[in-house]
């Protein structure tokens, strides 16, 4: 490659890496705005939920790195569910956490290990079984209609 198209590529990769950077830092500064989406510990688990409107979804996807299970609350049409009631059971039947979701999105920060995840809405109910790994994430989507 000449030395215009060696310069042309840096400046194109540092302009993206510019641009990420400052999208990342707008998204933390939204989400740190809204009381809403500031992380909650309760029994030990740290969760955040939300994901209403575009500032908040955006703010959300900024923190799913931060947390190991993702979940998402949607009709089948595609329209969001907010107000699910979740309750996240161990392997062995003990309610680790029960909660009222405030937006289609929680992500939580889960010990590693299987969990029985129970999402209901006014359309109904749906459990999984989900598997949190010791690194990485793991997503379970809640589809009704």
């Amino acid at each position: 490659m000449h030395k215009a198209g060696v310069c042309k590529a840096h400046w194109v990769r540092s302009s993206v890496a510019v641009i990420a950077g400052l999208t990342l830092c707008c998204a933390e500064a939204l989400a740190q705005e809204n009381e809403s989406l500031r992380p909650v510990t309760e029994n030990g688990i740290t969760y955040v939920s939300g994901g209403v409107g575009e500032d908040e979804s955006t703010a959300i996807r900024a923190m799913e790195s931060k947390f190991n299970l993702h979940l998402l609350f949607a009709e089948k049409s595609g329209t969001y569910l907010s107000g699910v009631d979740v309750v996240i059971m161990s392997a062995t039947g003990t309610t680790i956490i029960a909660l009222k979701s405030d937006g289609p999105m929680l992500l939580m920060r889960l010990a590693p290990g299987r969990y029985l995840v129970s999402a209901t809405a006014e359309q109904g109910k749906q459990t999984r079984w989900v598997t949190v790994p010791s690194r990485g994430t793991v997503d379970a989507n809640f589809y009704w209609g």
